[in-house]
């Protein structure tokens, strides 16, 4: 007999509401229930332990606010009805006896009770299957039906045997329904469904889905945990209205197939929709899935087959996690009324990629070939997302948010407009990502702000040659606007091929972003139109420009550009711009908008700013253009001139050396040219005095003070060498300098110059030379103390490294004997003389460094000696 029991007291509404609210946040208490079993399964953020209705509502206002049009109005989680009575089945007990162990198949006795509640579950009565802990193995699928709440243990795993079918199916394929006319009402709670692949080959009979439902309305699958698929999908809905997927996780594949953890998809063929009959074109609506966490996949959310005409609506992506997906996070075909917030992806080939169009890929003709009018906005919001991506050389890209329409112009599909409208992605952290952070393609009237867009590279892996902090291409009635991108590997910002029509007909507008640390350009538009206003674009010692048009139109005002290694601005190829109001300062060129084609100003810097002395009284140079000079030192104006030629005059008062004057150039137009001068001392040369040996490592150069020097450089050169500077002496009044590093014997050439703060002066180029060597070696005495010796002394020399013996012949030269190493050594003996005889000595000092000998001069006279 079946343990089941019924409440027949009517359940009060307000119960009701309050049992629905209990099944969202994972609670398996109910109040009319004989037998309670706690599901907590799968990933659960504490912040959002009540993921109530109202919860949800409020997260699709709040990623709505400050939107004005087209609202999205139909996301809100599953509604079940007032049920009357609960049935509550135990698997374990009698008749169902489902094995716990894993060791025997239960799929039979878990599908007796599912077909229990087949039977006698409706509209007032659910039927709810408790699925206590432990490991039930199944070898086929098993299959749900409506009013059926499948309540597992978090301790409770349902693991495939055989990998040969899915896991479980909302009804069965004998079913025929429509649109969304099938299974509904359905709840899976808590446990493990473990497709267990790692055990089975890799081949095409084990590709499946594990979790399906086609033609359904109101799912709830909630504190789940689904692992291991093979080249299919963890949950798969097939034209599914009013369905949640909450607080879940989701890890393990296998395969080279592109399949997504959880795939929303369309009742379009057996080969879309296997098994979910009618082939009707039902797409799927209101799908929430929020606090869940995907790991370890090929993707993770989204679409990969799609029906010209037809559109997945009412989609909320929330507060979820994602890591190491090897391709996109979220990939969607044909989303409309879609909110994708608060979620981090990391470690990702690519963070969210939704397209209207594809070409022949992924796209159908609809059932019939009958086309539906093309649907009104696509109403999509990306906000308060952090992405991060990783390079994959299996990546063409790997862009952190990618929206992506088209125009098709022939084959199978009609002709027309493909094009994406009313996108908003803000506020979203973008810190690493591949070719581009944002990129905007066949896009109109969206907006892009107050994101924060950071070191965006090239994939290297697959050899890409262009990287950009935020990119449209083919778009029109864009605006980008309060973004911060810092680092990119080419450009800050790209607009290409998009909206080239006429002054008049300037649809995209880029303003008051940051744009900073970029490689190429800060701002670039080719073969397009936006207005650029308001922006600061700062570069690097890297980059070639702050604003770049090639064969575009464009209104460049009230931007701050500065520090770009070439031009501020450049125009050229066909451009058309009004340039007004931009300030440009530290370009590297000196021509800081650079204009070769059509504008309503010529280039603008300055060419030249002569060298100011601290005796002049004025400055002097030439500008590209005429305009306003003024000059201002610490702010305060001294010198302004109306100039209409290029060149330029400006009187001033002579000011000392070490100020730094900045100069504005502003044209006709208001744009103002940034530079600044310092004003250098004019020296006299210091005039040479002498050079004179001090000691055997020692010369002392003397000069004549200069006024105004704060020091002197001193340079040396040898006789056939080139000067070069070996020390700065500090003080305007110094007048010599000791040089300690010299080789002994060496001629040695100096000069002095004097300078300050700002400047140096000229120098004598003929220099004053000395050159140093040893003191003579002195001789003390020489005397036989025994027979057949002579003992010489002498004084030390300093600096010596050894002295040598000399001893003369008959013809009168002194022929050397004897070396004695040691500067401190000061008398040698000599053996091995005749006795009787008389001999002439003398010493000479020599000094050993860097691979050559110096020697000291002697006494040529010597010491003669009678030997005993």
């Amino acid at each position: 007999m079946n343990r089941k029991t019924m409440e027949k007291k009517k359940i009060p509404a307000l119960r009701i509401m309050l049992v629905v609210i209990m099944l969202i946040v994972g609670s398996a208490y109910m109040s009319i229930q004989t037998m309670s079993v706690t599901a907590k399964a799968g990933v659960k953020d504490k912040s959002y332990d009540r993921t109530t209705s109202a919860n949800i509502n409020y997260i699709v206002k709040k990623a709505q606010e400050g939107l004005d049009n087209n609202k999205v109005t139909g996301i809100g989680l599953p509604v079940f009805p007032n049920y009357s009575n609960m049935i509550t089945i135990n698997v374990m007990d009698d008749p169902y006896y489902a094995d716990n162990t894993g060791k025997k198949d239960a799929a039979d006795a878990l599908q007796c009770a599912l077909n229990e509640a087949k039977v006698n579950a409706s509209d007032q009565v659910q039927y709810k299957i408790v699925i206590p802990k432990g490991t039930y193995a199944i070898s086929k699928a098993l299959h749900i039906y409506s009013n059926t709440w499948l309540c597992m243990d978090e301790d409770a795993s349902i693991v495939s045997t055989t990998g040969k079918s899915s896991m479980i199916m909302g009804g069965n394929t004998k079913e025929i329904n429509t649109e969304y006319n099938g299974v509904h009402n359905v709840i899976l709670e808590g446990g493990t469904w473990d497709g267990n692949m790692k055990k089975f080959a890799e081949d095409s009979s084990y590709e499946h889905s594990f979790i399906r439902f086609g033609h359904a309305k109101n799912i709830l699958i909630n504190q789940v945990k689904i692992l291991d698929n093979y080249n299919g999908h963890h949950v798969e809905l097939c034209g599914v209205q009013n369905v949640a997927i909450t607080n879940s996780y989701m890890s393990g594949y296998k395969g080279s197939k592109n399949k997504e953890a959880i795939q929303i998809d369309i009742t379009h063929s057996s080969s879309v929709a296997s098994g979910y009959r009618a082939y009707d074109d039902t797409t799927c609506d209101n799908v929430v899935i929020y606090n869940c966490e995907f790991e370890n996949l090929q993707r993770a959310i989204g679409t990969h087959s799609a029906v010209i005409g037809e559109y997945y609506t009412n989609i909320l992506i929330a507060n979820n996690q994602f890591k190491n997906v090897a391709k996109q996070a979220v990939y969607g075909l044909n989303y409309k009324d879609c909110i994708i917030v608060d979620n981090k992806i990391t470690e990702s080939g690519e963070g969210i990629n939704l397209k209207y169009w594809t070409g022949t890929a992924s796209y159908m003709m609809p059932v019939g070939n009958i086309l539906k009018p093309k649907k009104d906005a696509a109403n999509i919001v990306i906000r308060n997302n952090a992405i991060s991506t990783v390079a994959k050389p299996d990546m063409s890209a790997g862009y952190a948010i990618f929206l992506c329409g088209g125009v098709n112009t022939g084959g199978i599909f009609p002709v027309g407009d493909y094009y994406m409208d009313n996108i908003y992605v803000d506020n979203n952290t973008i810190d690493t990502a591949y070719d581009a952070g944002i990129y905007y393609k066949y896009v109109r009237d969206s907006e892009i702000t107050n994101n924060t867009v950071s070191e965006i590279r090239k994939n290297h892996a697959i050899n890409a040659t262009v990287s950009n902090g935020i990119a449209l291409r083919n778009c029109s009635g864009c605006k980008v606007e309060n973004n911060v991108l810092n680092g990119s590997e080419s450009n800050g910002i790209a607009v290409y091929y998009s909206q080239l029509g006429s002054m008049e007909d300037i649809g995209n507008e880029i303003t008051n972003n940051e744009v900073k640390d970029y490689n190429n350009i800060g701002i670039a538009l080719k073969y397009s139109s936006a207005q650029i206003s308001k922006n600061k674009v700062t570069g690097t010692e890297k980059n070639k420009y702050g604003v770049y048009l090639d064969c575009s139109w464009s209104k460049i005002m009230n931007n701050a550009i500065q520090d770009n290694k070439k031009n501020g601005i450049l125009l050229q190829n066909y451009s058309n711009a009004e340039i007004t109001d931009n300030a440009l300062k530290n370009q590297g060129l000196d021509i800081n908008i650079q204009v070769g084609c059509t504008s309503n100003i010529s280039s603008l810097g300055f060419r030249k700013i002569n060298t100011i002395y601290n005796s002049d009284s004025s400055i002097t140079g030439q500008s590209a253009s005429g305009g306003k000079i003024e000059v201002f030192l610490k702010d305060e104006e001294i010198a302004s001139n109306q100039t209409v030629e290029s060149d330029f005059s400006l009187g001033i008062t002579p000011l000392s050396s070490g100020h730094t004057l900045d100069l504005t150039l502003t044209d006709e137009a208001g744009n103002k040219s940034y530079s600044s001068a310092k004003i250098i001392t004019a020296f006299e040369i210091p005039q040479l005095k002498e050079a004179v040996a001090l000691s055997y490592n020692e010369i002392q150069v003397n000069w004549t003070p200069v006024p105004f020097a704060e020091g002197y450089s001193i340079y040396r050169k040898t006789q056939d060498g080139r000067w070069s500077k070996i020390a700065k002496k500090l003080g305007g009044t110094s007048s010599s300098y000791i040089d300690k590093t010299i080789n002994t014997g060496e001629v040695y050439y100096y000069t002095v110059k004097a300078y300050d703060a700002t400047n140096e002066s000229e120098c004598d180029e003929s220099g004053v030379y000395a050159y140093s060597e040893l003191d003579e070696c002195l001789l003390n005495d020489a005397f036989s103390e025994k027979e057949g010796t002579a003992k010489i002394t002498w004084e030390t020399v300093p600096g010596a490294t050894g002295y040598r013996i000399y001893q003369q012949d008959e013809y009168g030269d002194w022929i050397g004997i004897k070396n004695v190493k040691g500067q401190n050594t000061k008398s040698v003996t000599l053996k091995g003389l005749e006795s009787g005889e008389y001999y002439s000595f003398t010493v000479k000092a020599y000094r050993k460094q860097e691979g050559s000998t110096c020697w000291s001069s002697f006494n040529q006279e010597g010491q003669m000696v009678e030997v005993k």
